[in-house]
């Protein structure tokens, strides 16, 4: 009776095991080895890791149904559910990638061609690497194109730029992941600046085309799977940006305490956007009377113009829609000003991602009184600033300021030595006495033709010289000129070479005052 028991106990579980019992096969890293696999087939293969290691699984399936596990071969788990692959097709396989970080041990991998799934090839691929963090940051040149993979164990990709000054930054993102994609723009500190996402499957992609003005600086662009924890949502991504930098030459400005100067006159050109909702500049009154604040803002949405008195107690304030296509010009009057320090304050909407710039004059006062002055000339900053500091005078009657007029070399003489050195004219004999004993004193290379104009070469060669304390060959002077950005050429579009300089041409009061505003605003003083 009990051997009968026992056959007949024998028969059931005979009955009851498995019939897809199999051997697991050893991976080599990086290899792939191709597998064909029919309805209800099983395969397994192992790998052992020596140490932790990155592991990359690359699965691409044509099987309509298959199922695949990571596991350790003592049993312990890996944290990878199993997975379900229900997109195979013999011409359009489904490719999968795991990334994850894995002690050292042995691995086992199975996969399963579901009962009814009609079975199909698959290639399976391992490979190891170097432990990664999970926050590395790629670095991205601008106008260079990246292509990535979100994939279910990594499931970001992080990349770093690097804005020089202010400018304005394009994102453009092509999403293939299979439910959505995610992009978030990140500024130092990893605050974020934006934050968006868009639907996406492997054939109709989430376009991203995102324009965002920033600050100088360092940033992050993240690509990501924001459903981590939603089985499948992996795919491709190309990712591209651009770069226009601000025309703006200004420092940080955002509280009264560090307004920027500003000078009747002179047009000065500013930027906000979602990190830099605020400007402030500063300037002088001399005399009472009234003045004109003229602002014309492409900020989207709206811009706010207010002015404060010295005591930093609003004076007037107005705010108006304005937009890159339809710009908005303020002409705000202050009548019977005093004397003193007042401010204007130019604010965007906050977290306005997109940004926008403007440019500010202030008129009524300097430059801006002569006849001949333009607002929108490019001189004009330069000019407001030679004013200011005493260089350009102007002609008083009638009242002219010339900027396109030849200069001679006693007028390079003065405008140079009374920015350079603070040198008056004398008051013995010539006007121009006191400056030509400057040059010979400080071993400046003259021709002595008070009255005669200058060649735009001799001018370089006496600015070098003045700045560096080097007697430079003509070409050399030029391009040490171009090197230091004191000069664009006679045509900024054309190649800073010696040509483009146009040295035999002659000397004009215009260009002589920008190159030497531009010396100054790079921080570039005489040697002496």
């Amino acid at each position: 009776m009990k051997k009968a028991v026992i056959v007949l106990l024998l028969l059931v579980l005979s009955i009851t095991l498995p019939t897809h019992t199999f051997a697991a096969n050893e991976l080599k890293d990086g290899r792939t080895v191709s597998i064909s696999m029919g309805d209800d087939d099983y395969s397994s293969y192992t790998f052992n890791l020596k140490q932790p290691s990155r592991v990359k699984i690359r699965v691409e399936s044509e099987v309509p149904k298959l199922t695949f596990k990571l596991k350790e071969t003592n049993g312990a788990t890996v944290p990878v559910n199993p997975v379900y692959l229900n997109d195979g097709r013999k011409n359009n396989p489904q490719i999968v990638l795991y990334e994850l970080d894995l002690n050292k041990g042995e691995y086992l991998i199975e996969l399963h061609a579901r009962y009814d799934s009609g079975g199909g090839k698959v290639k399976l691929t391992y490979s190891t690497g170097e432990l990664d963090d999970g926050a590395q940051r790629i670095p991205l040149a601008f106008n260079e194109q990246v292509e990535g993979f979100i994939v279910r164990n990594h499931a970001q990709d992080i990349y770093q730029i690097e804005l020089e000054k202010d400018g304005f930054v394009n994102i453009f993102l092509n999403g293939l992941l299979r439910k959505e994609t995610s992009l978030q723009l990140l500024d130092e500190r990893d605050n974020p600046l934006l934050t968006k996402t868009l639907k996406s499957t492997t054939t109709m992609p989430a376009q991203f085309n995102e324009r965002v003005a920033l600050t100088k600086g360092t940033y992050y662009i993240k690509v990501y799977n924001r459903l981590n924890d939603v089985e499948m949502n992996t795919g491709k991504y190309t990712l591209q940006t651009s770069y226009q930098p601000s025309s703006t030459t200004n420092g940080s400005n955002n509280t009264f305490a560090d307004a920027t100067p500003i000078y009747f006159g002179g047009q000065v050109t500013g930027m906000l956007g979602r990190n830099n909702t605020t400007d402030f500049y500063s300037f002088t009154v001399p005399t009472k009377g009234d003045f004109t604040v003229n602002l014309v803002s492409r900020l989207p949405k709206s811009t706010t113009l207010s002015v404060y008195n010295q005591y930093q107690n609003r004076i007037k304030t107005e705010t108006r829609n304005s937009s890159e296509t339809n710009p908005y010009v303020f002409n705000m009057k202050i009548e019977n000003a005093e004397p003193g320090k007042y401010y204007i304050n130019v604010t965007s909407p906050k977290f306005l991602v997109e940004g926008g710039e403007y440019s500010l004059t202030l008129l009524g006062y300097g430059i801006s009184t002569f006849n001949d002055y333009n607002m929108n000339a490019y001189w004009t900053g330069a000019f407001a600033w030679g004013y200011s500091n005493g260089i350009v005078q102007g002609q008083q009657s009638p009242r002219l300021l010339k900027p396109y007029q030849r200069v001679t070399e006693a007028q390079t003489l003065a405008m140079m030595f009374r920015h350079m050195f603070g040198t008056q004219d004398s008051t013995k004999w010539q006007w121009y006495d006191s400056y030509y004993d400057v040059a010979r004193a400080e071993g400046l290379d003259i021709n002595t033709t008070p009255n005669a104009p200058v060649r735009r070469g001799d001018v370089a060669k006496m600015l070098a010289y003045l700045y560096t304390g080097t007697h430079f060959a003509e070409r050399d002077a030029v391009q040490w000129l171009y090197d230091n950005d004191i000069t664009t050429g006679k045509n900024p579009n054309a190649p800073k070479d010696y040509a483009n300089f146009a040295p035999n041409e002659l000397m004009v009061r215009a260009h002589l005052v920008s190159f030497m505003h531009r010396a100054n605003q790079n921080g570039i003083y005489p040697y002496k």
